[in-house]
């Protein structure tokens, strides 16, 4: 059996050879596949405009920079995310309210929503978490009546559908990470889109003042991506990399999860978002334009590996698995299951033994982070989940072989007791 890692960068061979391409021909900063790129994301979308910004957070800033967010005001949003979300809401001066997750899809509870809303709320941050769209109607019903704005967290979700539509096109606006970790990857990028032409114009506008990156480090990202994609393909993974994590284990596991899980600056303030401040370059257009087009496939892949895992652990007690609603389309970004806490330690030993390198993941119950003390929340559900998280990774190019052989080791530990 070939080992698998905990994840796989995708980047193919095709979307070297259309980077190189933009190299050679000297383009890399501007060139027509920027607006080309926004085009056909915007379309894909089915929104009337898209604007290319350099990460998922740099997408948020500038949507709720846009929105004309003032000093003080309060911004709902799930209290399981990553880090950044809150760090970037409070760099703007605004508050974040957390608010605790469905245990059944990891997404906001929709229940708990109206008893956050103060007279300072003014934004609701919709986020579709591992790729699983949350129910977006309730929520823009909530905004509607309460006269609040919604922002629409996609970072996880390319691609997904609620209710036939795609996320993105719900909120006033909505924002896209092409992150390396993400099933769209130009090397960090990230997209903003709305059917709101001022707010489009606002978002531009103040893109626009950013500078494009400096080629040196447009290379750098690029033989990164390159790099990582080498070494998370599971042959190469298998005879090179595996052998070091078996031998490193506990040294490399801890320090992978140190990096993984980076922590926000001690004082939180604008500047800290100094080094997303660049535009989206030439370059990553052209990739991004490239791996749009195959998209759903590799969507479709992560979505049918999903299906022969859960059909060999459904009847299996002690896995709590996230439930696709009848309105979600999901993409499963990163497919996450909930193991018994004192056997989550034992099951991804047995795993790493058995060749299968997993995790538990890198988002946190930021309701309770020391770095948001000011803003602690009580929030059960995501404080639970973040002791019984289990990544399994599904990524392309694992097939039904290799769900089979995770499912057959993760059942060999739950039968011990």
């Amino acid at each position: 059996m070939i080992k698998i890692p905990r994840t796989i960068i995708f980047f193919p061979l095709s979307s070297l050879s259309v980077a190189l391409k933009i190299i050679f021909t000297g383009r890399i900063k501007k060139g027509k596949s920027i607006g080309e790129f926004e085009e056909a994301f915007r379309k894909f979308i089915g929104v009337n405009y898209a604007t290319s910004v350099s990460c998922g957070k740099m997408g948020l800033y500038l949507s709720l920079k846009a929105m004309g967010a003032k000093e003080g005001e309060e911004v709902i949003l799930p209290a399981y995310t990553v880090w950044d979300v809150p760090a970037v809401i409070i760099a703007l001066g605004l508050k974040p309210v957390f608010v605790d997750i469905s245990p059944e899809d990891y997404n906001m509870d929709i229940n708990l929503i109206k008893n956050a809303i103060s007279k300072k709320t003014k934004f609701i941050l919709a986020t579709h978490l591992y790729g699983y769209p949350c129910d977006i109607d309730p929520i823009l019903q909530i905004a509607e009546k309460y006269n609040l704005r919604i922002i629409e967290d996609c970072a996880q979700s390319l691609g997904a559908r609620y209710k036939g539509k795609m996320v993105g096109a719900f909120g006033e606006l909505a924002y896209f990470s092409f992150g390396l970790f993400k099933n769209l990857n130009t090397l960090s990028g990230g997209m903003v889109v709305t059917d709101n032409l001022l707010l489009s114009e606002a978002v531009k506008k103040e893109a626009e003042t950013f500078p494009y990156p400096k080629i040196a480090s447009s290379i750098k990202g690029l033989f990164t991506a390159v790099f990582l994609a080498l070494c998370t393909n599971p042959p190469f993974f298998s005879a090179f990399v595996y052998p070091l994590i078996r031998y490193f284990a506990r040294p490399i596991n801890k320090s992978a999860s140190k990096i993984l899980s980076a922590r926000p600056p001690a004082r939180i303030r604008e500047e800290f978002l100094k080094k997303y401040k660049f535009k989206f370059s030439n370059l990553q257009a052209a990739i991004g334009l490239k791996q749009l087009k195959t998209l759903p496939h590799f969507n479709s892949i992560r979505a049918q590996n999903v299906a022969i895992i859960e059909s060999m652990l459904r009847q299996k007690s002690g896995i709590a698995f996230p439930k696709t609603r009848d309105y979600a389309h999901p993409i499963y970004l990163n497919y996450v299951v909930q193991v018994p806490e004192y056997k989550r330690d034992e099951i991804i030993a047995k795993l790493l033994k058995g060749g299968v390198d997993t995790s538990f993941g890198f988002l946190n119950n930021c309701a309770g982070m020391l770095e948001f003390e000011n803003f602690k929340k009580d929030s059960p559900v995501s404080k639970k989940i973040q002791g019984t998280n289990l990544y399994i990774p599904i990524q392309s190019p694992l097939n039904q072989k290799h769900m089979e052989y995770i499912a057959d080791l993760i059942k060999e530990v739950l039968a011990e007791g």
